[in-house]
C-alpha cells in the first residue's frame, strides 16, 4: 500500500489488486489513522488514466461529498491535494 499524507488529520492509502479475471485500484482514506472511507474501481480491460489512481480518487471525494463523513475544510484540502497529485 502506497501511503500519501494531506495533511495531519489525512492519510490517503492506494494500492493495486489483481486476480486471474480483473484488476483495479482500491483507495482508502484516514482520518486520524482510522479508516473512514474507501473506494474501488475495478478494470476488466486496459484503461487509460492521467495518473494513477485517478478514477478511484475522484470516486472518493464524490462519495465524502454525499455522506459528508468528513469536515468541509478536510474534504477541500483532500480535492486540492487531488488535483495537485499527478
Amino acid at each position: 500500500m502506497e501511503l500519501k499524507k494531506v495533511n495531519e488529520n489525512l492519510t490517503l492509502g492506494c494500492e493495486v489488486y489483481s486476480n486471474s479475471q480483473r484488476w483495479g485500484h482500491l483507495v482508502r482514506l484516514f482520518f486520524f489513522s482510522r479508516e473512514i472511507e474507501s473506494n474501488k474501481v475495478r478494470y476488466y480491460n486496459r484503461t487509460w488514466e492521467r495518473y494513477q489512481f485517478e478514477s478511484a480518487l475522484s470516486g472518493l471525494v464524490s462519495k465524502l461529498d454525499r455522506n459528508k463523513k468528513l469536515p468541509l475544510l478536510d474534504r477541500l484540502e483532500l480535492s486540492r491535494f487531488i488535483q495537485n497529485y499527478r
